[in-house]
């Protein structure tokens, strides 16, 4: 099954909610996507605040 960035997703991109430390736009919508997709986000960014964000995994 794939999980393409569609327009039903990325409208949901405003639920995400405020990350003081990571302002990145590309990034915040890859944590958007791995959130309302369920899927584990893979990176080795350690800005990435894995208990702000309910739902979210991270594999670094």
């Amino acid at each position: 099954m794939k999980y393409l960035l569609d327009a039903r997703l990325a409208a949901g991109f405003s639920a995400l909610p405020d990350i003081p430390k990571h302002r990145d736009p590309f990034d915040r919508m890859l944590i958007w996507q791995a959130v309302a997709t369920g899927h584990v986000l893979v990176s080795c960014d350690r800005k990435i605040e894995t208990d702000a964000l309910p739902g979210l995994k991270v594999l670094w």
